[in-house]
């Protein structure tokens, strides 16, 4: 949002792509409606001045604790969710994983992470748009049984993990979280 043109490009871009199949746009780095909104705002804007018809979805990375604190808003004024593990935990913990003074506390199993990744997913599940998740977490065996328990849509990761993951699915029991 810090930069008007540069924005208008990417939509443009993405609007002439949604032209020959379906497009999903996902705001990054998102902490309320209003920023939904405004590229809601944008995307009319530059629909209108193409003359392209296509409305493409529109949703926002769940990185940073507000955004996960205001989960239950942002699902009212989204059409889905990704949570993006890597940097939520970051943001969260308030420790980058590649500082070594302070990697040492970057965990994914602080409690105060799943809250927030179980906050979101409660909040997407209400508003009933789809929820996934991206990131080193997506793609540890440790982590997707409890993913998709808690109602996960999908789990966004690299190619080279997808068969390594898919065995581990293949092999263990769902039971969803009531």
């Amino acid at each position: 949002l810090q930069w008007p043109e540069l924005l208008q490009t990417q939509i443009r871009a993405m609007l002439r792509a949604a032209e020959e199949g379906p497009v999903q746009i996902l705001v990054p780095m998102v902490t309320g409606c209003e920023e939904i909104h405004h590229v809601r705002d944008v995307i009319e804007r530059c629909r209108a001045e193409l003359g392209i018809p296509a409305q493409p979805l529109v949703g926002a990375m769940i990185e940073v604790p507000a955004a996960a604190m205001v989960a239950d808003d942002l699902a009212g004024c989204c059409d889905m969710f990704s949570i993006g593990t890597n940097d939520l935990i970051q943001y969260t913990l308030a420790a980058d994983r590649g500082d070594e003074d302070v990697g040492s506390i970057y965990h994914a199993e602080h409690p105060a992470v799943w809250q927030m990744i179980r906050q979101t997913v409660r909040a997407a599940k209400k508003h009933g748009i789809p929820v996934s998740v991206c990131g080193e977490m997506a793609s540890d065996p440790a982590w997707t049984q409890a993913f998709l328990n808690l109602g996960m849509d999908a789990l966004s990761m690299s190619i080279s993990k997808i068969l390594p993951i898919r065995k581990h699915l293949s092999q263990i029991r769902f039971e969803p979280e009531q």
